[in-house]
């Protein structure tokens, strides 16, 4: 199986918030909207957009400008390279500012719209934001102010925040053990119920008696025929399409894991995105006329101390035989030329279910960070969108698919997708 990358995705930017569900530590219901994607190598992408002040305060007593003239200064701050960099607007930019400040000055409403997007396409709002950014933790001299009694006060009081970050942390590390616990036994339950449903484990002789392992041949039918094909159908979700079904059919088994965190990782402040809990999804197929791989799986780690924040994952690749690949569609056309006409064939995407096995690669990421660079935001919005219903279809598989998988087949409720 191969590893497509890495993601790493710190909120900022204003992110969508992600809700963790009411019974599972590491469950995320979608993704943000602005993503800081990282690959396994160490190469940063940043897709974001930039932030522009929506309110600049003109403090009481200075005067707004008549006409700000051609140039205007910004001042970056003393610890940054471009303390003594200028910045010079366009023609438009200028025209643009000045036409709000009359405005104002008429009591009129300036068009606050073309002026952002001026301001947002110029140097002039990186810099504003460098400068906000650089405010931000700076010391007032307020401590420095106090009596030394209170300031002896709040010095040890820094030294009691340790204490309650340890506590923290003592808290994460029995939930995991707990958690941990707690998956062991249902991942028993999950052997149990596919040995049952393939025919490798007899029904018990007795109510309550312990059934005995059957031996069956490796290409034998299942005892229960069909029964994942049942349960998807019966769950109705959107991400299975009638393409799948017949690859469904070699199902043996879907389970899900609890991944504890690498604690040894996490307390030397080791910043390996796969250091934090998650979980892993496990497809386990008979031998098929579609793929060679016997288990398909995702795995995902979030923060430890976010557990809403998707840090990493990771997919099996697929191993299609030759012409068997349902992700893709062949298609055959004829070109016409003044020299006549040829024959050509074009590989089409298709809706499948499988496709969730290949979610963007490190060089998708880089694609489309190129590509925002340049103003398209078209592959950022591709990728959040394909991650955003990544994180649908594992958690309906892991909340409702697979632990509810006998009640499905039965009928008896469907997957809230």
């Amino acid at each position: 199986s191969g590893i497509p990358g890495t993601i790493n995705m710190d909120g900022s930017s204003k992110p969508k918030p992600i809700r963790r569900s009411d019974e599972h530590l590491n469950v995320p219901h979608n993704t943000p909207a602005f993503l800081n994607l990282a690959s396994s190598a160490s190469v940063r992408t940043h897709l974001s957009r930039p932030l522009i002040p929506s309110i600049i305060e003109v403090p009481e007593g200075d005067a707004f400008p008549e006409s700000l003239g051609a140039e205007v200064e910004v001042s970056i701050g003393e610890n940054s390279d471009s303390s003594d960099a200028e910045y010079v607007p366009d023609a438009a930019t200028a025209a643009a500012v000045e036409a709000a400040a009359d405005a104002a000055q008429d009591g009129g409403e300036p068009d606050v719209a073309d002026l952002a997007s001026l301001l947002a396409s110029s140097g002039l709002a990186s810099a504003l934001q460098e400068r906000l950014e650089s405010l931000v933790g700076a010391d007032s001299g307020y401590v420095d102010s106090l009596p030394e009694e209170a300031q002896a006060r709040l010095a040890y009081l820094r030294e009691l925040e340790a204490e309650r970050e340890g506590l923290i942390f003592r808290r994460q590390r029995l939930l995991s053990e707990l958690e941990a616990r707690c998956a062991a036994d249902m991942n028993e339950y999950y052997a149990k119920r596919g040995a049952v449903v393939a025919g490798t484990l007899a029904l018990p002789e007795a109510p309550g008696a312990t059934p005995k392992p059957v031996a069956l041949p490796a290409d034998a039918a299942p005892a229960v025929p069909d029964f994942w094909v049942t349960v998807f159908r019966q769950a109705d979700v959107e991400f299975v399409h009638e393409v799948d079904y017949p690859l469904l059919e070699y199902l043996e088994n879907m389970t899900s894991n609890y991944l504890a965190p690498n604690w040894g990782g996490l307390e030397s402040d080791d910043e390996d995105p796969t250091n934090g809990p998650g979980f892993e999804i496990c497809l386990t197929f008979r031998a098929n006329p579609y793929f060679s791989n016997r288990v398909l799986k995702r795995v995902y780690r979030f923060d430890l101390e976010d557990p809403d924040l998707l840090q990493h994952f990771e997919s099996s690749d697929i191993e299609w035989l030759p012409g068997k690949d349902v992700t893709h569609a062949i298609t055959t056309g004829t070109v016409r030329n003044p020299r006549g006409s040829r024959k050509v064939r074009k590989a089409a995407d298709v809706e499948s279910f499988f496709r969730w096995f290949a979610p963007p690669s490190p060089a998708d990421m880089q694609r489309a960070q190129a590509a925002q660079s340049r103003g398209d935001n078209s592959l950022v919005e591709r990728i959040e969108e394909q991650l955003d219903l990544d994180m649908t279809i594992a958690n309906t598989l892991r909340r409702e698919i697979i632990p509810k998988a006998v009640l499905l087949f039965h009928g008896e409720l469907q997957a809230a997708s």
